[in-house]
């Protein structure tokens, strides 16, 4: 059961991650002063170095949500209906 449980909260991780790259880039453009959007690469200089690439592949990479969004609902699904087990089993004890 507890490796279920696991595969669930894995599964929730690589759904939202495309997610937390556009939060990323977002936060680190915004605090530098940078701009940033879907139309193509911006320059960002942060410490010296040119980060707008990086900031636009993470942006753009956004994107690929739409196709991790059915693994991350697929997790919460499964972690839904694992909880909905543990409940029933720990009623009938």
């Amino acid at each position: 059961m507890p490796r279920l449980w696991i595969l669930a909260l894995l599964m929730i991780a690589l759904g939202l991650l495309p997610v937390l790259g556009v939060v990323l880039s977002s936060g680190i453009a915004e605090v530098a002063g940078c701009a940033l959007n879907e139309g193509g690469v911006q320059p960002c200089v942060i410490l010296g170095l040119d980060w707008g690439p990086v900031l636009a592949f993470l942006f753009v990479g956004g994107w690929f949500f739409f196709l991790t969004a059915p693994v991350a609902l697929g997790g919460m699904l499964l972690g839904i209906g694992l909880a909905l087990a543990a409940l029933i089993r720990r009623s009938r004890d």
